[in-house]
């Protein structure tokens, strides 16, 4: 093989690891792109989940409230009936 058909022969080498160095580019491209989709995608999600979490974090605290309120009403309850019961015994002459 001459020196002519070498040249050529590395030429065409070269070319081809080219075509497939721009190959492996175009796939790596691609999957770059695909990748920075998909963390837009999962930041959009992770917004609303933190919107969400914020929300139920109101609504869980407003419950508490709500709850201790419905807690002091039936104490006062309890301690209406009890009065009751105290003169309902008293007025039937067991209070002594």
């Amino acid at each position: 093989m001459d020196f002519a058909e070498r040249i050529n022969k590395l030429a065409e080498m070269m070319e081809l690891q080219g075509r497939r160095f721009d190959e492996r580019m175009e796939r790596l491209t691609e999957r770059h792109e695909a990748l920075a989709q998909s963390v837009e995608l999962l930041l959009a999600a992770s917004q609303r989940h933190d919107e969400q979490i914020r929300d139920l974090a109101l609504a869980s605290q407003r419950d508490g409230e709500h709850i201790n309120a419905l807690a002091r009403h039936i104490d006062a309850l309890v301690r209406i009936a009890e009065i009751h019961e105290r003169r309902l015994t008293d007025l039937e002459g067991g209070g002594e």
